[in-house]
């Protein structure tokens, strides 16, 4: 797969890669809220109702259950 065809998510490979990279970040926000206790809500909200490829969906679901254990102060 090449740039091109990731920036121009026409084929199901490239919105899978794309759904992944989403992913991880919303992952790596998900530790960071973990470790330092601090809320990173608009980074799932920047991505939530975006992720079309439906493992990826499982994912971000489990990560979502997993968030609402976390005690994070309200913004």
């Amino acid at each position: 797969m090449c740039v091109q065809e990731y920036e121009e998510q026409e084929t199901e490979e490239a919105r899978a890669v794309k759904d992944i990279d989403r992913f991880e970040m919303i992952l790596q926000a998900y530790e960071y809220e973990k470790k330092h206790g601090k809320s990173l809500q608009e980074f799932f909200d920047s991505t939530r109702g975006q992720f079309r490829n439906s493992q990826v969906q499982q994912w971000v679901e489990t990560l979502y259950k997993a968030r609402a254990t976390l005690h994070l102060p309200q913004q």
